[in-house]
């Protein structure tokens, strides 16, 4: 049986400091929306701030994917449910409230 290698040099895995087979668990803990910092703390023992960094890459990468190749939702017979939500920072517990985000979601 022939050794399949895989090319770390073409891929987003360059440069990483973690073993691949990590990496694939942890692509796999994200896409099943296991992807909890507890949970990945438990399962992989990575730190906290390896964890942030590596969701923050992956969905800096699906961002990048949508902007790229846009995919319209729906269309004759598709019912689209939309939402929108605004995150805020009230400073020190009180009342003032800072400048916020507006999130928007969509769904077919």
């Amino acid at each position: 049986m022939q050794e399949i290698r895989f090319d770390e040099d073409c891929s987003f895995f360059e440069g990483a400091h973690i073993p691949l087979t990590e990496l694939v668990e942890f692509l796999y803990f994200w896409a099943d929306n296991l992807q909890t910092t507890a949970f990945l703390h438990k399962n992989l023992g990575w730190g906290e701030h390896t964890i942030t960094d590596w969701k923050n890459f992956l969905r800096d990468l699906c961002v990048e994917e949508f902007l790229v190749n846009p995919q319209p939702i729906g269309g004759p017979g598709h019912i689209v449910e939309i939402d929108e939500s605004k995150f805020v920072h009230r400073k020190y517990s009180g009342a003032r409230m800072l400048s916020g985000q507006w999130v928007f979601g969509g769904i077919d």
